[in-house]
């Protein structure tokens, strides 16, 4: 595990604050919840039409040491988003829609997806994502970042995949991630996951309300993903116990993480 930017955010710091871990050996974590406070969009995705994959926006150029995907990984990524693609049934293909990245990072992603999948929708990140989600049946997350804990927050169907290899956790979020793997929501590899969603998606609903799969992602939101009833609060009481009543003008620093 190597988490290089956290954990020089966290030794400097006076206050760390995440979406809902916390750290026994470390006081300055601080568990207020989801800043975003993403919330259902009161929408029936089940009667949705689009399956949406989200394709990460992979630096050119390495610039950070972490135990994530790097810039040198990137072919082999989009070999992996290619190859679910691939392994879809032809309904499912054409129901397919891919949200590239903002900043293409001069790779041509759209023009090499064309080459590879003329058949395939492309949204080209313009799009706001609340827009794009309100059509969607099921979301598929191809990185482990922020995108999947939203979708948890706002009960839409997910499915995940990624190289493990490339995406490492730290053991205490292993449990989590584990129970996940179990349920069906995190696959390992494209094919694994590539048949799943074509075995749940005439229905997505009973696989996403299963028992199974509630525990599995409420036990996740709980950890990564809290949403307190007053995000701002939570907030505000945890910076006045570090820092003291009458912040900012006490001064001090402060760190933001997701942390999964």
């Amino acid at each position: 595990e190597c988490f290089a930017a956290e954990d020089h955010e966290r030794s400097v710091a006076d206050a760390y604050l995440t979406w809902g871990w916390d750290d026994p050996d470390d006081p300055r974590v601080l568990p207020v919840g989801q800043f975003k406070a993403q919330k259902p969009l009161g929408v029936d995705h089940s009667l949705a039409e689009d399956l949406l994959l989200v394709v990460e926006g992979v630096p050119r150029f390495n610039h950070r040491t972490d135990s994530i995907g790097l810039a040198h990984h990137w072919s082999e990524y989009f070999e992996d988003l290619c190859g679910f693609a691939g392994e879809l049934p032809d309904r499912l293909r054409k129901a397919l829609l891919v949200r590239l990245p903002v900043t293409d990072q001069g790779r041509g992603e759209a023009d090499l997806w064309q080459e590879r999948l003329p058949e395939v929708r492309l949204d080209h990140g313009g799009m706001p994502m609340d827009h794009l989600i309100s059509g969607t049946r099921l979301y598929v997350a191809t990185y482990n970042s922020t995108t999947y804990l939203q979708t948890f927050t706002m009960d839409v169907p997910t499915v995940c995949f990624w190289n493990p290899d490339r995406w490492r956790v730290r053991s205490d979020a292993d449990p989590y991630f584990r129970q996940m793997v179990d349920a069906g929501i995190l696959h390992h590899d494209f094919a694994s996951a590539a048949r799943h969603v074509s075995s749940i998606w005439d229905d997505v609903h009973a696989w996403w309300r299963s028992d199974e799969v509630v525990e599995a992602r409420l036990a996740a939101t709980r950890r990564f993903s809290h949403l307190p009833e007053d995000i701002r609060g939570e907030v505000a009481a945890a910076l006045e116990g570090v820092l003291g009543p009458g912040w900012p003008d006490g001064g001090g620093s402060l760190g933001f993480a997701r942390g999964s």
